[in-house]
């Protein structure tokens, strides 16, 4: 037995016929978005005391499908890699020791 359905409206069938996901598996998945995913850098707070080493921070990149918030390969990724790693704060000069009674300026 055949069952029509004559009060199916024209969006229906046309959806139906164009647009079935049977006919058709990707017809109405979201199209997928792959970019860099990573965190802003920290704002410098740097010591500016004689004698300090450089700073460096890094942070977590990662190349992602935004759609699945799945990682992929770097390489799906079509623009270049953002740094990872940068200096956050530069060395300082060293320091210069003197006397108590004599000091000034950059001495510890």
């Amino acid at each position: 037995t055949t069952v029509r359905r004559d009060n199916a409206s024209d969006i229906d069938r046309l959806y139906q016929t164009e647009y079935s996901s049977e006919d058709n598996p990707t017809c109405c998945e979201t199209p997928s978005m792959i970019t860099w995913r990573f965190d802003d850098w920290d704002d410098a707070v740097c010591d500016l005391t004689c004698g300090n080493a450089a700073e460096y921070e890094q942070r977590l990149v990662v190349c992602m499908n935004t759609n699945t918030s799945e990682v992929v390969a770097d390489r799906e990724c079509q623009t270049s890699k953002p740094a990872s790693m940068r200096q956050k704060c530069p060395a300082t000069m060293e320091c210069d020791t003197c006397e108590a009674s004599d000091c000034e300026g950059n001495f510890a």
